[in-house]
This record gives C-alpha cells, sequence and structure tokens, in this order.
C-alpha cells in the first residue's frame, strides 16, 4: 500500500536515522581496543610501520577490531628503535663525507631497519565454516586499505595478560567530515595505489 519496505527506508523520516547511524559506525572505526590473553611480553609505541618496543606475544585477542568485535589468536614477535634510529642518517650523511663505505652501509641499514623494525605477526580468526584464515595485516605504511593507513597506537603485554590500544587517523577525518554529511567510507575502504 505504501511502496514496501524499501520506498520506506528510502522516505525523509528515515534520514535521521542513518545519520546518526553512520556517525556511530564511524565513531567505532576510530579506535581499536584489544586485550590479549597468552604468555609472552612486549612494550610499543607506533605510528604507520615505525615503532619503538620489542617483544614476543603468543595470544588469544579479543576487542573492538574495525568498527566491530572480534576474537582471533595472534603470534607476534617485533623489535623497533624507531625515533633512535633517525640517528643513522647523519652517520650515513658523516660516512659519504668521509668516503667510509662500511660507515655508510651500516648507518643506512639502521637508519632503514630500524625505524621500520622487524615484525612477524600472524593472525588467525575462525571463520563461519570452522577453517582458520590467515588475515592480511599489514602491507607497508598503507597498511591494506586507506582507512588503516598511519595507525597510532600502543601496546603492553606482561606475563599473561596484555592491552593494546590503536588510532586511525584517517578514520577521525571521516567522522570530522560525516558530521555535515559527507561519507569517506567508500574511499577509505580501497586498496592505496
Amino acid at each position: 500500500m505504501w511502496g514496501g519496505r524499501e520506498a520506506a527506508a528510502g522516505s525523509p523520516l528515515w534520514v535521521p536515522f542513518r545519520y546518526v547511524g553512520g556517525r556511530v559506525a564511524d565513531l567505532f572505526e576510530v579506535v581499536d581496543i584489544s586485550i590479549g590473553l597468552g604468555p609472552g611480553v612486549k612494550v610499543d609505541a607506533k605510528y604507520g610501520v615505525n615503532f619503538l618496543g620489542a617483544g614476543s606475544v603468543r595470544s588469544v585477542r579479543l576487542g573492538l577490531d574495525h568498527g566491530g568485535p572480534r576474537v582471533w589468536c595472534e603470534r607476534d614477535r617485533q623489535v623497533g628503535l624507531f625515533p633512535f634510529s633517525l640517528l643513522g642518517w647523519p652517520a650515513h650523511a658523516v660516512g659519504r663525507v668521509v668516503n667510509d663505505p662500511k660507515l655508510t652501509e651500516r648507518a643506512l641499514r639502521l637508519a632503514v631497519a630500524g625505524s621500520l623494525g622487524t615484525q612477524t605477526l600472524e593472525e588467525r580468526e575462525v571463520a563461519e565454516a570452522g577453517a582458520l584464515v590467515l588475515r592480511d595485516t599489514v602491507a607497508m605504511w598503507r597498511h591494506s586499505t586507506w582507512g588503516d593507513s598511519l595507525p597510532l597506537g600502543a601496546e603492553a603485554h606482561v606475563g599473561l595478560v596484555g592491552a593494546r590500544v590503536t588510532a586511525r587517523p584517517l578514520q577521525v577525518v571521516d567522522l570530522a567530515v560525516g558530521l555535515v554529511g559527507l561519507d569517506l567510507d567508500p574511499w577509505l575502504a580501497k586498496k592505496p595505489f
């Protein structure tokens, strides 16, 4: 009689509900919070793929991830020296000036590898059919989508319990422009390049 459910969802009466629902969804996409249960020791602070910290953890993680609740298993080993690794750049320049190839090479290795750090991260989650799936976690500074790019976060894990908090700056921008009715989610869900 009134055009069915599709017509009702597109009517002006539903606009405020869609707007509020979109902003709540944007808010949940800004920050990931999780608790890890399992053996290990790890402390780090991270921006993009640059981090300062070290540790090794095998844990089951529970928390909010990409806007929704999630449970997954994770093995994480890492060492990162950022921002101390930036000292490699002046040493690299000195090595070039004094024509010392060994100093130049070692300083460059410290600057690049120390800033990016070394991290081995495996995430596995139970799929609907009960199979384990390996999730795409990091692809350089961009990660897997524009919305995941350049995360800022910290983690501490001691003994059997740990916590991780990560914020996504581009999702904050999406939340802010969403307040005036613009939605960046279709663009943020794309893979960079």
